[in-house]
């Protein structure tokens, strides 16, 4: 008997992952936790090519051996695991290189299973000032915007915008490790949140600019933001209201761990909808999670797409089928 395998690559913790497990079970098919971060430690792997029989590629997770015909799917979830901490010898930074680069492989050894997505177009998918001229290019608004370390070309934007608020935010990463260890015990780890600014605090630390590439934005004027899941062909759409203790929206970042966040259902325009899904298939992706905001003034406005973003509130508070349609794409 064929057994269906489904690859999700992530960690033990994902909640996002241990959900999807449950849904591959239910439907009859075996699901397996592949957590790459931890490579070549977490698990063993290898590849034969040979001139007459072609290529034979195994994986063994402790002394189970996966049949990799039997793959048919792959969920390209969380490839850097869990935090831990960084490598500091010069060895561990070599075997973890050549860790990636087998990893990197992966799709062109399992190149019958259906990626959601494939890790190349993920990791050139993460840049925003591409996901930028992209969405532009296919006719979403999109914010006016600065990116890179020109103290010339900043101050123009922001005379420029004139009397318009700005926020910050980072170019690709939001996470800036400046604790070494794998538990942040210390808490000197930071989250970049989207964040306004004063052009007192810019002009201020101009200095600053040359030092590293960085995102300026007008602010867009939004009524509440809205959280776009796309799988495949389908589009599942939440209003979000972000809102403080006092139960004020405040802030221009509704993914803020300090604040209280309230998810409904939301209908997009069907040309919106649309360039969703064109603007994730542009980008080489299969799954993607968008954020736009929205005002009854000016309509939609694209911010970022996350291809590896979260969506399970859209799920369990809102009731969108988000983890059948993944599974029904994993098995396609």
């Amino acid at each position: 008997m064929f057994e269906k395998i489904v690859l999700i690559v992530s960690y033990q913790q994902d909640v996002h992952a241990q959900h999807v497990l449950q849904k591959l079970e239910d439907c009859g098919v075996r699901g397996v936790l592949l957590n790459v971060g931890e490579y070549p430690h977490s698990f063993e792997s290898s590849l034969l090519l040979n001139p007459q029989y072609g290529l034979d590629a195994r994986f063994f997770t402790g002394a189970t051996a996966l049949p990799v015909n039997n793959i048919i799917g792959v969920w390209w979830r969380r490839p850097l695991g869990a935090y831990r901490a960084e490598t500091t010898t010069m060895m561990e930074k070599y075997i973890t290189s050549e860790a990636e680069a087998y990893i990197r492989s992966l799709p062109y050894m399992l190149g019958g299973a259906r990626w959601v997505s494939n890790p190349e177009a993920t990791r050139i998918a993460s840049r925003k000032p591409y996901q930028l001229l992209v969405a532009q290019r296919i006719g979403l608004r999109i914010p006016n915007t600065f990116v890179g370390n020109s103290k010339s070309t900043a101050i123009a934007f922001l005379e420029q915008m004139k009397d318009k608020n700005i926020v910050a935010k980072s170019v690709c990463s939001g996470f800036v490790r400046l604790n070494q260890a794998a538990n942040d015990v210390e808490d000197l780890n930071r989250v970049i949140y989207t964040k306004r600014i004063s052009r007192t605090s810019i002009m201020d630390h101009l200095d600053w600019v040359p030092n590293c590439p960085f995102i300026l934005q007008e602010e867009i004027e939004k009524d509440f933001d809205v959280r776009v899941t796309v799988v495949g062909n389908k589009v599942f759409a939440v209003a979000v209201m972000a809102e403080a203790d006092d139960g004020r929206m405040r802030g221009v970042d509704w993914r803020h761990h300090e604040y209280r966040r309230k998810y409904s259902h939301h209908i997009l325009p069907n040309e919106v909808t649309e360039l969703c899904r064109k603007v994730t298939i542009e980008l080489g992706l299969s799954f993607g999670c968008i954020d736009l905001g929205y005002s009854v003034k000016e309509g939609y406005t694209f911010f970022e797409i996350n291809p590896q973003g979260q969506w399970l509130p859209s799920e369990t508070v809102v009731g969108h089928p988000i983890s059948d349609a993944l599974v029904e794409l994993l098995l396609s």
